[in-house]
């Protein structure tokens, strides 16, 4: 017989095992994903969009042949125009979700997306209902189009979306969908209806487990192989990847972008006097300490040994020397010795600097991190000095 209460606590205890529980902000409502998470699943809807608006723009227009042989010509020269402003929507949707092309905006293309095909669908919902009783072939086109609405909800589940987004999406859909059907629905019809708004929210739902299980697998990939495995920052080739991409979208919209080279002070004598343990401990401390003071939009990598590269988008240069002088200007731990660890540091910000490439904004601030260090360790070095 099921122990009801053994089985729970095994239930609690495995989703404790899988870190679900830390990830259900992110899955859940608005995502707040670490800045290489935020890229993978960029670049990953991007692809996918473009995909599927291209291959929705060639089958959209290509049904047109059926439409002719089905209806009426009122009633398929309307759907033949219909099919193609959805089509050259497609089209222009896939062209603006290109690989290589800004779409910071990716969210708002995906609603774009389902939004086309729901356009379309009301319209024609509106042009065949208004027209006499099908029969043969042309009922079977007409049952093809009552399965319209169920395909957009189903296309949830092709995308890593959160729950907060599929329901910011999906909601003007519902809404035009229930608005046109129950103004066309009579007394009789009405359970029928009910009965297709509950097979919709059925899909809706296991479209959108589909979507969180895959930003769930996302996530956890993506972490897992960026990290550093004894500092847990940005190893230094994701590190870059993060930082090229950061770069490319402050250039291309006009945003600030400020870089704190960090350089940890006398850390080799650590190595040499206690150990490359007691060095390994004094990495964990140090960079737990920085992670838990910066914001969520900044990332730290491992730039090399015990240098490390903080990197803080949309923050000026008025602001970046006070907002790193409260995240390394005071000890970030102690010494096997129980001395104070500090470190050296060198800014630079993309507006401010006039850097054209992210290499030159690191070059930039290793040269002031290294004047830091000749002026006496445990300073700040930005543009004043």
């Amino acid at each position: 017989m099921l122990n009801i209460p053994k089985f729970v606590a095994r239930f609690v205890a495995l989703i404790g095992e899988s870190k679900v529980q830390l990830l259900l902000p992110s899955l859940l409502g608005r995502p707040l994903h670490s800045p290489l998470v935020t890229i993978e699943r960029r670049e990953f809807m991007r692809s996918r969009i473009h995909v599927i608006c291209l291959a929705f723009a060639i089958l959209v227009i290509a049904w047109i042949p059926m439409d002719i042989t089905a209806f009426p010509r009122d009633i398929w020269s309307g759907l033949m125009v219909a099919r193609t402003a959805a089509g050259l929507s497609f089209l222009l949707l896939a062209y603006l979700t290109r690989p290589g092309g800004r779409s910071l905006l990716v969210v708002g293309h995906t609603a774009i997306m389902f939004f086309i095909p729901a356009s379309f669908a009301g319209y024609s919902h509106i042009i065949l209902d208004s027209a006499t009783q099908f029969e043969g072939w042309s009922l079977f086109i007409f049952t093809a189009y009552d399965l319209v609405p169920f395909i957009i909800i189903g296309g949830f589940s092709l995308l890593p979306l959160t729950v907060f987004e599929v329901f910011v999406i999906a909601a003007p859909i519902f809404v035009t969908f229930f608005t046109i059907e129950f103004s066309s629905t009579s007394n009789a019809e009405l359970y029928q209806l009910l009965g297709e708004i509950w097979l919709l929210l059925l899909i809706l739902g296991t479209a959108t487990l589909a979507g969180i299980s895959q930003l769930h697998l996302m996530i956890s990939l993506v972490e897992k192989n960026a990290q550093d495995p004894l500092t847990l920052a940005y190893t230094r080739r994701d590190g870059e990847r993060v930082l090229c991409t950061a770069f490319t979208d402050a250039r291309d919209y006009d945003r600030p972008l400020g870089i704190a080279f960090i350089d940890l002070d006398h850390f080799k004598a650590v190595n040499d006097n206690f150990g490359h343990e007691a060095g390994d401990r004094v990495l964990q401390m140090s960079t737990k300490a920085i992670m838990e003071r910066v914001r969520t939009t900044d990332f730290l990598v491992r730039w090399g040994g015990e240098e490390f590269l903080l990197v803080t988008p949309g923050t000026k240069d008025a602001n970046l020397e006070p907002f790193v002088a409260r995240v390394v200007g005071r000890a970030l731990g102690n010494r096997p010795d129980n001395t104070a660890l500090t470190a050296s540091v060198g800014l630079s910000e993309r507006e401010r600097d006039q850097c054209s490439t992210y290499e030159d904004l690191v070059r930039l601030a290793d040269d002031r991190m290294y004047r830091a260090k000749e002026a006496g360790r445990n300073r700040i070095v930005g543009w004043e000095e």
